[in-house]
């Protein structure tokens, strides 16, 4: 008998124990599991933010380097799994540097994973309607217009305006004249101490070699008599069309969501006589000098490298870079108006990450302890 019992004693022992392992190891397979969701919440909610990037609400909340925001916790709709993600200005006052951290979450358990990320502006857009150094003569005329107040173009689906930019940004010590005409924004004008020639060539992600190589239209003529537009063949866009530049005055048109990018490579001025109603949008790259001898209407970006001269009635939505690179400067006159537009820039250069933000390379990395 007392054998029998020992015998039962040892197997009750063996099986309390075979049932306490079982337990440990599904408490420890489910501690696993809710460590696995907490990590792909995390991940998930890294990847729902850098896509649902909204610089301009990301300016606001953190304007200055050393500024950060708390985006608070977000559920993710397809198991209840929640993030949150909470950004870093971490760069000098240069070109924007955020550092980016998502907590993951199980939820209710609360198993709790952390990834990070460094990311850089896509394509660092312009900070002023004109931006440009060396000499400047800006509205001669009274009807000359240079508005930093963001105007969204005629007919245009955009998004509310946003805040005003300066008019003008200039490098410290550029010499400049105001006429007659307007200069509207916030400020007027703007000195930036750190401008040099690098904010003609380099923007964000993509430099000025960049945008040229990726050209949708080139040209090495310096005079552009030929009317630009929109092309359209059996009621499509026909992009391989050469002198197809969008259509920015026909909303809903075919042509009304192409913004190509547009290579002038002249060393000479390159100077616009263009037919009446000729109208383009996109990027328009000029290697030297931008000249009109008749109006130009442009929607989106445009950069020359030399000299520019904004005139005889032309209109921009969008924003001008000059980088006066040569003896000359920039002048604004005879009835030329220039808007900033951040939704024409966006538009422009959706296709290089517009206002969003790419990952530097090899930063994603685990965080969690």
């Amino acid at each position: 008998m007392p054998v029998v019992l020992l015998a039962l004693v040892v197997l009750s022992i063996i099986a309390v124990t075979s049932i306490q392992t079982a337990g440990h190891q599904k408490q420890a397979g489910g501690g696993a599991l809710q460590s696995t969701k907490a990590f792909y919440a995390a991940e998930a909610g890294a990847h729902a933010v850098i896509a649902e990037w909204d610089s301009a609400r990301y300016d606001t909340l953190a304007p200055n380097p050393g500024d950060s925001a708390d985006l608070g916790w977000r559920i993710l709709p397809a198991n209840g799994a929640a993030y949150r993600p909470v950004f870093h200005r971490v760069d000098d006052g240069g070109d924007k540097l955020f550092s980016l951290t998502v907590e993951g979450s199980d939820g209710p358990q609360q198993g709790q994973r952390k990834v990070g990320v460094l990311l850089q502006p896509g394509f660092l857009l312009p900070k002023a309607a004109v931006t440009t150094r060396g000499t400047i003569s800006l509205v001669e005329d009274a009807t000359d217009i240079i508005d930093g107040n963001d105007t969204n173009p005629p007919g245009w689906t955009c998004d509310s305006a946003g805040p005003a930019v300066p008019a003008v940004e200039v490098a410290a010590g550029t010499s400049y004249s105001q006429g007659a005409g307007a200069l509207l924004g916030n400020p007027t004008v703007r000195i930036d101490s750190t401008m040099d020639s690098t904010r003609f060539t380099h923007f964000g992600s993509y430099t000025y070699a960049d945008l040229v190589a990726m050209a949708d239209k080139s040209y090495t003529d310096s005079i552009v008599t030929v009317f630009v537009g929109p092309v359209e063949a059996g009621g499509e866009c026909d992009t391989a069309a050469p002198n197809n530049w969008g259509d920015p005055l026909n909303p809903g048109s075919p042509c009304a969501d192409y913004f190509p990018i547009i290579h002038f490579s002249s060393p000479n001025d390159v100077q616009f006589q263009l037919p009446a109603g000729s109208a383009g949008q996109g990027i328009l790259l000029v290697d030297s000098r931008l000249d009109q001898d008749d109006p130009l209407h442009f929607y989106g970006l445009v950069i020359s490298q030399n000299r520019c001269d904004w005139e005889h009635g032309s209109e921009l939505y969008g924003a001008l870079l000059c980088s006066n690179a040569s003896s000359g400067g920039q002048q604004n006159h005879d009835n030329a108006v220039i808007h900033y537009s951040r939704c024409a820039l966006e538009k422009a250069t959706a296709q290089l990450g517009g206002s969003g933000v790419d990952v530097v390379q090899g930063s994603w990395k685990e965080l969690t302890q």
